[in-house]
């Protein structure tokens, strides 16, 4: 018994340092810094313009909006296979100290994906493997649970409720409860968390030439999509143009039906 064990903990000692690689390399091959001309428009279809810049820090990246007559938001995001995943809050909202953000791949029913909290930027993400229906529906299993920087494990199971193409998700964590609003990008599923609140999560999505996307308020928010040119050289050039591939979200649509 004692030999399982130790080998066990030699496989996920392994398994840790190969994904904290895999981090940094997925955060080097996607650059999404740099300054955007902003085209959007609400669910009920009122259009709205601004501008985004986007900063890179470490292994994450810090999101601020400033909307045309509708004021500033700030955010916080990481990225996997092509798509930008935030967090975001009003300009002058103090975020939760556990508001985070999470993108899994979808893969019928197992979700596989990156999480960091906004204020653990300089530490590699951590991982989580959900294990249940393929409709984001139901209940999940936490079949892999990795604390950021690979130093510890968890257990537990997350809730979904879906409606539409948003996602209502409750994790319950041995000793811990979390909250998360989700939107799908294809064969992605981005994740706003916090401890006491549902937060807003924004998505987008690169091609080569723009990014495009869609945000959330959450349960009983507003939603609508947004299209992010590139406005200084510095944002030209994206990831995504010669990577195509059959799963890469910027192939199918956005919030694919389910």
């Amino acid at each position: 018994m004692q030999g399982s064990s130790v080998r066990f903990r030699i496989r996920l000692l392994l398994a840790c340092l190969c994904f904290v690689c895999a981090a940094r390399a997925a955060a080097a091959e996607d650059s999404f810094a740099g300054t955007y001309a902003l085209s959007g428009m609400g669910a009920d279809g009122a259009a709205y313009g601004g501008t985004v810049s986007i900063a890179r820090q470490d292994f994450a990246y810090q999101v601020a909006w400033q909307l045309d007559g509708r004021g500033a938001r700030n955010g916080f995001a990481l990225t996997l296979n092509h798509v930008l995943g935030v967090a975001f809050w009003r300009e002058g909202v103090t975020p939760e100290p556990e508001t985070g953000i999470v993108i899994y791949r979808i893969d019928g029913g197992t979700l596989d994906g990156i999480w960091l909290p906004s204020r653990a930027t300089g530490i590699a993400p951590g991982r989580e493997v959900l294990s249940g229906s393929p409709d984001l529906n139901g209940r999940y299993q936490i079949s892999l649970g990795v604390n950021p920087g690979g130093r510890s494990h968890y257990t537990g199971y997350a809730d979904f409720e879906r409606s539409g193409d948003h996602v209502r998700i409750v994790w319950h964590a041995p000793r811990q409860v979390f909250l998360g609003s989700g939107v799908r990008m294809g064969s992605m599923l981005v994740v706003a968390y916090a401890y006491e609140n549902f937060p807003a999560v924004a998505a987008f999505c690169s091609n080569g030439h723009d990014l495009r996307g869609l945000w959330w308020g959450g349960p009983q928010g507003a939603s609508g999509r947004e299209t992010l040119t590139p406005a200084t050289p510095d944002a030209a050039q994206l990831p995504g143009a010669s990577s195509a591939n059959p799963r890469d979200p910027c192939s199918t649509p956005i919030a694919a039906n389910f």
